[in-house]
């Protein structure tokens, strides 16, 4: 676990800050980012161990910043919403995730 590197995606700064404090106290090594397309751009330039997003993002969502994880990189991937609306795409073949 120790310095295993995460990567938050979430256009909420405080969501951000909240999941980056708690698992900074766990030991993760983690850096923070608020779009998908900055998120693509961190994946290029470093090797992550997991990359949590939301799904409900301006621009490029979490689902499509997904598709293109998957595409691109092997990287494990943790999704989460506090909307209802995404559970229809769920069925369309994108990556596999869990809600909350």
């Amino acid at each position: 676990m120790a310095g295993e590197k995460i990567l938050i995606v979430d256009d909420e700064k405080n969501m951000c800050q909240y999941l980056s404090i708690m698992l900074r106290k766990e030991g993760y090594d983690v850096k923070t980012v608020h779009n998908g397309k900055k998120a693509l751009q961190e994946i290029k330039e470093s090797v992550f161990d997991v990359v949590i997003t939301d799904i409900k993002m301006e621009g490029m969502d979490g689902i499509e910043l997904l598709t293109a994880v998957k595409e691109s990189n092997p990287t494990p991937t943790i999704s989460s919403s506090a909307r209802r609306t995404t559970r229809s795409r769920w069925s369309s073949g994108t990556p596999s995730t869990c809600t909350g």
